[in-house]
């Protein structure tokens, strides 16, 4: 399992509830609307602060963070290049860069009981 993780800071001038409000309620869903992209996507999540505070008083840089899970570092690079993708989701999806300031980076993840 890999896991392309976005760590997420809101541009200048942009309020933590605006930048919230449009990644929930806007790129969420576009992201989702093109099935050539998520059908190599296993899992797609979200994780918004609580109102604007970090936890246990820790001075943090980012508004938020995103997952998405894909089997294998060959499904994400296809993913990212599904012709569909690049021609309808890529437009779509660069409109947040106008909202947000990422920061990606990916790990790789295994899965074992305890």
């Amino acid at each position: 399992m890999v896991k392309y993780i976005i760590c997420a800071a809101r541009k200048a001038g942009m309020t933590h509830e605006e930048f919230s409000a449009y990644w929930r309620n806007h790129h969420g869903s576009v992201v989702k609307s093109v099935p050539e992209f998520t059908r190599h996507v296993r899992k797609y999540v979200q994780c918004h602060l609580v109102g604007n505070t970090v936890p246990l008083g820790a001075v943090g840089a980012y508004d938020g963070v995103a997952e998405l899970w894909f089997d294998s570092v060959e499904e994400l690079e296809t993913a990212f290049n599904e012709p569909r993708y690049l021609e309808i989701g890529a437009s779509r999806i660069g409109s947040l860069n106008r909202l947000l300031t990422e920061r990606p980076f990916w790990a790789t993840s295994s899965t074992h009981g305890r």
